[in-house]
């Protein structure tokens, strides 16, 4: 493990060279210290899962460089698509769509959708603007933990040494406070390959905002669940898998979240 602070000239190429080549990366979100690999690099993919000792159902998170490269990877809507992900973001809030490009399967863990985020300035966002491709995210803890907020020390503490960089830094004008304003420490989901589209996790940014572009969103969580139930006993899965997924897939955008 090396840790580099970001304020250090050529801190961000370290880790971004380190994606590249493969590597594992650990660098501040705005909700959490995130874990993050090249999202198109299966190895580095199978890396995140074995750095967080991950055995059950938990896709990673679809973090981009910019936001116009969304639709080259998922099925954006008519009523749902660049414009508008344009005046939501950047900002703490995921959309889970159905996928179209070839992930490799342990990025979604098989699933045929992935969840997508572009977050406003911080660390995490600069140095997916440096690397220039899309990063498969997740939260830099272990497993198993729940929603929690995920620290420089814990980040250090779970998984740093098992990964190949740490970015660290002190923008505290950059993390969003949770405390003070009450929210949890994780990306907002909203799952938009469902019509009506559902909340699937309350978190950092105010899911009542998203009602201005989805009027029909579904507020309520446990709606999802069930919901979510019914696809999977449609698609064939087995009940037990039906009653884990729900909470597995608030893990789409562990982070962060993110």
């Amino acid at each position: 493990m090396t840790v580099v602070d970001e304020s250090q000239p050529g801190a961000l190429a370290a880790a971004a060279a380190a994606l590249a080549e493969g590597g594992t990366v650990v660098v501040p979100s705005r909700t959490n210290y995130a874990l993050i690999c090249d999202a198109e690099d299966p190895a580095a993919v199978e890396r995140v899962y074995k750095a967080k000792e991950r055995t059950k159902f938990g896709p990673l998170t679809l973090a981009l460089p910019r936001i116009d490269l969304a639709g080259r990877y998922v099925r954006l809507l008519p009523e749902f698509g660049l414009p508008e992900l344009h005046e939501v973001w950047p900002a703490e809030v995921s959309f889970i769509f159905e996928l179209t490009y070839p992930l490799p399967p342990r990025m979604t863990m098989g699933a045929g959708t992935v969840a997508v985020m572009f977050h406003p300035p911080c660390a995490l966002q600069r140095l997916l603007t440096l690397y220039g491709r899309p990063v498969g995210l997740t939260s830099a803890n272990l497993s198993g933990q729940g929603n929690i907020v995920v620290t420089r020390e814990k980040a250090i503490e779970d998984v740093g040494d098992r990964v190949d960089v740490v970015v660290v830094n002190d923008r505290l004008d950059e993390v969003v406070d949770v405390a003070a304003l009450g929210v949890q420490p994780s990306n907002t989901i909203a799952d938009l390959s469902f019509s009506p589209p559902f909340l699937v996790r309350d978190g950092a940014y105010p899911p009542e905002r998203l009602l201005r572009w989805l009027p029909g969103l579904v507020l309520d969580t446990a709606a999802y669940q069930e919901a979510l139930r019914a696809r999977l006993a449609r698609a064939g899965q087995t009940a037990q898998t039906a009653q884990t997924a729900p909470a597995a897939t608030a893990a789409r955008t562990a982070n962060t979240g993110q």
